[in-house]
């Protein structure tokens, strides 16, 4: 369990930095992160160190308003720092993303009342865990009473507060709300009450940490919870208006540029030093294959493009920020295509890099793990081929009175 972070950030409250100058501060720890990447996967989540960094530089906090103690970066500011600590190291990128969605959605779906009791001394609070309305909830005098195991809980172990989904139930069987559909939310708990299941034994990751938990009858007050459907903005809600899934896409798809440039800059690397043979077969080094680098330059393209579109994408979604428009139906979809289209293009530059790689891809080494992470995080359900269906039928003009609710396509209430 983290027991300093929070000290630690509320001494570097009054040290806050621009967006630029906290990613030149990441671009410079680079090596830090590399060092311990290694030992990362062999405790199966960051090390002390690590965590406690992200934490001094308030890397939770990218997201959550001035008023509580955060640095209040816009969706793009976020995006280019998150992008720069998943190219250091997969792992560390995807703790940092998950810890600053997290954190951001108490702060700003939370009523006053819970914001106050979860960022009311320094905003040092880490707050994370699963979406997923696996738990139980009952409503009791003054909030509900929850029980449940949650999957995939990444940085759980990091967290001070976890965020994790509920259905309502009552007299026994889910509480349905006016549309018929069960009731879901959001709850609240401090950590110190979970049951860890250290069963994170995957492909890739493997630093993030993103065990089973549970929970057994823990009492959460009103205050704490919001839900899960409608997710309303209760501060600054222009920005906040763009749901939890926007929130989840902004460091979702920050992590996914950051290791598809990652791995396109390894394979480059390995290319200009190696001058071993680029095929058994052949005598060429891979610095002189016409077949390697006419691939290389397309699989540049490829990134280069999805991540542009990716930045063309949220810059259209400042816009409707600043001029305090709600995003549409299309905007949601390009939101969703855009991160889908970043996921893509990283995993084609895995399979470009690990083949051409030969066997210095096949050895432990970064090679090796940043293949093994982007495959597993392409495995995500916001990336999922669902997902990308509705997209498809959107931008058809096969969905109309639709709007999004979660992870697809549905009837609008209005």
């Amino acid at each position: 369990m983290l027991t300093s972070a929070k000290n630690s950030v509320e001494e570097a409250a009054n040290d806050m930095c621009t967006a630029d100058e906290l990613r030149a501060t990441m671009l410079a720890l680079d090596p830090f992160f590399r060092e311990h990447a290694a030992e990362n996967e062999k405790l199966g989540r960051l090390a002390p160190p690590v965590i406690e960094l992200l934490a001094t530089h308030n890397i939770h906090l990218l997201l959550v308003p001035k008023a509580l103690g955060g640095l209040e970066m816009s969706p793009i500011e976020a995006m280019r720092v998150l992008e720069q600590i998943a190219w250091s190291d997969p792992s560390t990128g995807w703790v940092a993303f998950v810890i600053c969605t997290g954190t951001a959605m108490a702060a700003g779906f939370l009523p006053d009342s819970g914001v106050a009791h979860l960022f009311g001394e320094g905003g040092g609070n880490i707050i994370c865990g699963s979406g997923a309305p696996t738990g139980r909830a009952t409503k009791v005098d003054g909030g509900y009473q929850v029980s449940g195991r949650w999957s995939y809980g990444s940085a759980i172990q990091h967290a001070h507060w976890h965020h994790s989904g509920a259905m309502l139930f009552e007299d026994g069987k889910p509480k349905l709300d006016e549309a018929g559909v069960p009731i879901m939310m959001i709850i609240h708990a401090p950590t110190d009450t979970l049951s860890f299941e250290g069963n994170w034994d995957t492909l890739g990751l493997r630093a993030t940490g993103s065990i089973d938990y549970a929970e057994n009858g823990v009492f959460v007050p009103e205050e704490l919870i919001f839900l899960l459907k409608d997710a309303t903005a209760k501060r600054n809600e222009a920005f906040y208006g763009i749901g939890s899934i926007g929130l989840t896409s902004i460091g979702h798809s920050a992590w996914a540029a950051g290791v598809g440039r990652r791995m396109l800059d390894e394979i480059a690397k390995l290319a200009r030093e190696k001058s071993a043979p680029a095929m058994k077969t052949s005598t060429k080094a891979l610095s002189d294959s016409e077949a390697f680098w006419e691939e290389y330059g397309a699989s540049e393209g490829r990134v280069r493009s999805a991540q542009a579109f990716l930045y063309e994408t949220w810059s259209m979604v400042e816009e409707r920020i600043a001029g305090g428009v709600a995003l549409s139906t299309r905007d949601m979809t390009l939101v969703r295509l855009a991160l889908n289209t970043i996921t893509t293009a990283a995993g084609e530059a895995a399979d470009f890099a690990y083949k051409a790689g030969s066997g210095a891809s096949l050895r432990n080494g970064i090679l090796q793990r940043v293949f093994r992470d982007i495959y597993t995080g392409k495995q995500h359900v916001t990336v999922s081929p669902g997902v990308l269906r509705n997209c498809g039928r959107e931008l058809a003009g096969l969905a109309d009175g639709k709007v999004w609710a979660l992870y697809e396509l549905a009837d609008s209430k209005k």
